[in-house]
């Protein structure tokens, strides 16, 4: 079935309520954002931490610094603390300082740098969102931090009571199922003997049930009892082999790592960790979770995972000889031309088709039937007559990213998902094409934007910090789905003719904004194709 936009103005019935809407999306948008920065890392980081070696050198600043929080969190990791800490010091002060706007600084000072600091035994310095803090502040807020992060690990998300929902919806949620599995040793052996009486769903009931069970001992301190239902876990996994990247799996393996510390057991808890490295998709959640965990940190910075990770000392040598001889030479925007457009159109039509497409052929072909058919999302390119004569109809000069678009293809069949980009002929404002979700966006109150938060770009601007003003004189040139929708601005224009392009969309409370329409194609084809092989 096809995905029609959803227009926020259909079931929200005033402004306020999708203020709301807004705020209390917020904080998913940064969780997302964070998980967007990094990438699951690989297990081996030589490779990435010479690429970011690589970007640092030439990359301008709000790419650059990007990489270099990867490398820091990295260097982190590997327990190379002193570099890390020369590393985020560069990310507080001069050409790479980050913005106080940046979901970076955020994600920095909420886990990372205070951690590091007190696994060095240093105070921690001043950044924009928090004061200098001394040895002893810097202690009371890392056990604060720990707190948290175990009542997180510990927080059954299948009971309503612990998830504290308001009365008016937590009426609406069904109560978790008791937990069944008795843990009995008959119980145990069956799971383990592989019975074909057992079936798929009985199989994630148990490790359900057995997740549940291990918070619970964890809650009551049991930690003998816990450690044993993780070994147990473990083994139903291997026996029945079950691919342990699930979230459930992940916080098992965290919740053992911070067991094993507690408990007294160090060397047992560094094997977890070493193992959680080698099995887990070692995602931004996890890592700051376990950033968040004092003995974890300790590990970290006595080297634990310095071998697997394989990052040199000579590696980090050059790391921060870039970092602190960087000479970047500003320079103008790329303006692509006709043939970089096929270029990359056409790697992207091969991919679509390779990948997306393939596993929804019969859903696309219901709605695109000629383009699956032929396997072709372009068109023909558009004259310049006809861009002269949509220039004309809007009053406007088109940036040339976008115009060499179209002389290449007047338009594109499926972009990503359902989403198509239109021709000449269908290009308009979006406040003509879509005058009432764009008049309920303006009467957000949130174009106060300083030019510091507002001309953030990258991948770590927060999409909520936009002029929603601009709205009304953004020109669609996609078709609207699923309340997502592309748009140019030409309240922003460089020096070159090139307009601010956003990525905007209901469900992320704002826009990805970016420098120029070819920037933004570049960043949706990385996000579209980001899990293929």
């Amino acid at each position: 079935m096809k995905l029609h936009r959803i227009n926020d103005v259909e079931t929200l019935c005033n402004v306020s309520t999708v203020q709301n809407k807004v705020y209390l999306h917020q904080e998913t948008v940064l969780n997302n954002i964070a998980k967007n920065l990094m990438q699951p890392l690989p297990q081996d980081c030589a490779e990435l931490f010479s690429q970011l070696t690589e970007q640092v050198k030439t990359a301008p600043p709000d790419s650059a610094n990007e990489a270099v929080y990867q490398a820091g969190v990295l260097l982190f990791l590997a327990g190379y603390g002193e570099a890390a800490y020369q590393t985020f010091l560069k990310l507080l002060s001069g050409e790479l300082r980050l913005s106080k706007a940046s979901s970076l600084i955020r994600q920095l000072e909420s886990s990372i740098l205070p951690s590091l600091c007190y696994g060095l035994g240093i105070p921690y310095p001043a950044t924009p969102n928090q004061e200098a803090l001394n040895l002893q502040e810097l202690t009371d807020l890392i056990f604060q931090n720990e707190r948290q992060n175990r009542s997180m690990l510990l927080l059954d998300r299948f009971s309503v009571a612990d998830l504290n929902l308001p009365p008016a919806i937590a009426k609406f949620v069904p109560p978790p199922p008791p937990i069944k599995a008795k843990f009995t040793d008959e119980y145990i052996q069956q799971m383990l003997g592989r019975s074909e009486q057992l079936h798929q769903g009985e199989i994630s009931l148990f490790m359900q049930d057995a997740f549940r069970k291990l918070q619970v001992l964890s809650k009551n301190n049991q930690f003998t009892e816990a450690l044993k239902l993780v070994d147990i876990y473990e083994q139903v996994c291997q026996v029945w082999q079950v691919e342990t990247k699930d979230w459930i799996s992940e916080t098992v393996k965290i919740i053992a790592i911070d067991l094993c510390f507690r408990n007294g057991e160090e060397n047992q808890a560094k094997e977890y960790l070493l193992n959680w490295w080698i099995t887990s998709s070692r995602d931004t959640l996890s890592i700051n979770t376990l950033v968040g965990l004092c003995s974890a940190t300790r590990a970290f910075l006595a080297g634990v995972l310095r071998a697997v990770m394989n990052i040199s000392p000579m590696q980090v040598d050059e790391f921060l000889d870039s970092l602190n001889n960087r000479t970047y030479i500003p320079h103008k925007s790329f303006i692509p031309s006709v043939l970089d457009w096929q270029i990359f159109m056409e790697a992207w039509n091969e991919k679509l088709f390779a990948g997306k497409l393939a596993e929804n052929i019969e859903s696309y072909s219901d709605w695109f039937s000629e383009a699956v058919s032929q396997k072709k999302c372009g068109k023909q390119g558009a004259s310049v007559a006809e861009i002269l004569e949509l220039e004309h109809r809007l009053g406007k000069t088109l940036p040339p990213s976008y115009k060499n678009f179209l002389l290449y293809s007047n338009g594109w069949v499926i972009l990503n998902e359902y989403c198509t980009l239109l021709g000449t002929k269908d290009v308009d404002w979006f406040y003509t094409l879509n005058q009432e979700w764009v008049d309920v966006w303006h009467g957000i109150e949130r174009d106060e934007v300083d030019d510091e938060t507002y001309f953030l770009y990258g991948r770590h601007q927060d999409p909520c910090h936009i002029r929603t003003r601009y709205m009304k004189t953004a020109l669609q040139i996609s078709t609207d789905e699923d309340g997502y929708v592309y748009l140019l601005n030409p309240m922003v224009i460089d020096e070159q003719g090139e307009w601010e392009a956003w990525d905007f969309g209901n469900k992320i409370a704002g826009a990805y904004r970016y420098r120029t329409f070819w920037d933004m194609m570049q960043a949706v084809y990385k996000r579209s194709f980001r899990d293929d092989k």
